[in-house]
């Protein structure tokens, strides 16, 4: 069963051999980094967010993504840090 894991393609980047969990957590790194730094433009984090299939992800990253999403509608990339209360 391993065997046949491994052979599968990777739900985020479509690679052969890649563990989606991995990537996935990768993936989601990057995104917040960019959401927590300022010098990000809006778009990139739009651009980072929208290029992930989002069902792959647990409900508290996808508040991330949403979150992500909704800076790259914004003008500016200015936003407050995260609370527990907004998860």
């Amino acid at each position: 069963m391993d065997r046949h894991f491994k052979e599968e393609l990777c739900f985020n980047c479509h690679k052969k051999g890649h563990k989606s969990a991995e990537c996935r957590q990768k993936k989601i790194h990057k995104i917040e980094t960019a959401i927590e730094d300022p010098k990000v433009p809006s778009a990139e984090v739009k651009k980072l967010v929208t290029s992930i299939d989002i069902h792959e992800f647990l409900p508290e990253e996808k508040d991330l993504l949403n979150e992500g999403f909704q800076l790259g509608d914004q003008s500016q990339h200015m936003h407050p840090p995260l609370s527990p209360s907004e998860v």
